[in-house]
C-alpha cells in the first residue's frame, strides 16, 4: 500500500511540474492538476497541504535529480583547478538554462510568490552553490593555487559571469537556444578571465 501511495505522490508531482511550467504557478489551480493526475481534490491534500508544498515539492525533485552530479564535479581534489571549474560551470550552467529551471525562476520571482518558497529555493540553489564552491576555492587557496583572496566573492563572481548572457533572455522569454560550442567557449572564457587574476 505504502508504494502504491509513494507512487501516485510521485505522479502528482511528474504532472504539477509541466502544468506549472507551462502556465505558471498563478495560473495553475489543484482542479488543474487533480483534472490531470484524475481523482478528486481530497487525494491531492492526502499528500500535499497546498499548491505552494506541490511547488516546491516538485521543483524540489528536479533539482535533486542534477544536484548530485553539480557537487561532484568539485569532488576530484588531484584534478586542476581549470578542469574542475570547467566541469562544474558546465554542468551547472546547462542546468540552470533548462527550461523547467528557468519556468520555476519566473514563478519565484513574482511577488505573488510566499515568502518562505522563496526563501527555500534561495538556500537550495543560489546560497548551497555558493557555499559548495566557497569551499572548494578555499581548499585551492590553502594549497596554493590560488592566492590569499575573498573565496565567497570569487564564488559569487562565477555564477554571474557564467550566469549572465543567458539568463536574461531567458528570464524575459527570448529564444534561446545556445550551442554546446557557444556555452563551452564562454565557460572557458570566463574561467580564463578570473583565473588570470586569482591564481597565484
Amino acid at each position: 500500500m505504502r508504494i502504491k501511495s509513494e507512487e501516485r505522490k510521485q505522479k502528482i508531482l511528474e504532472v504539477a511540474a509541466k502544468i506549472f511550467a507551462k502556465h505558471g504557478f498563478d495560473n495553475t489551480s489543484i482542479s488543474d492538476i487533480t483534472a490531470k493526475v484524475g481523482g478528486s481534490k481530497a487525494t491531492i491534500y492526502n499528500y500535499f497541504r497546498s499548491k505552494e508544498e506541490i511547488f516546491v515539492c516538485a521543483t524540489e525533485k528536479f533539482a535533486d535529480e542534477h544536484k548530485l552530479n553539480i557537487c561532484n564535479s568539485l569532488k576530484d581534489s588531484d584534478k586542476p583547478i581549470e578542469e574542475s571549474l570547467f566541469d562544474f560551470s558546465s554542468t551547472l550552467l546547462r542546468f540552470l538554462i533548462r527550461k523547467e529551471i528557468i519556468a520555476a525562476k519566473r514563478m519565484i520571482y513574482s511577488p505573488t510568490t510566499p515568502k518562505d518558497v522563496a526563501n527555500f529555493f534561495y538556500n537550495e540553489g543560489p546560497r548551497n552553490t555558493r557555499l559548495l564552491l566557497t569551499g572548494y576555492f578555499d581548499n585551492q587557496v590553502k594549497k596554493g593555487v590560488l592566492k590569499q583572496c575573498d573565496t565567497e566573492v570569487l564564488a559569487r563572481q562565477l555564477t554571474a559571469l557564467l550566469v549572465y548572457p543567458f539568463h536574461e533572455k531567458l528570464m524575459l522569454q527570448v529564444d534561446l537556444n545556445p550551442s554546446d560550442s557557444e556555452i563551452d567557449n564562454h565557460i572557458k572564457d570566463t574561467i580564463d578571465l578570473l583565473l588570470c587574476f586569482y591564481k597565484a
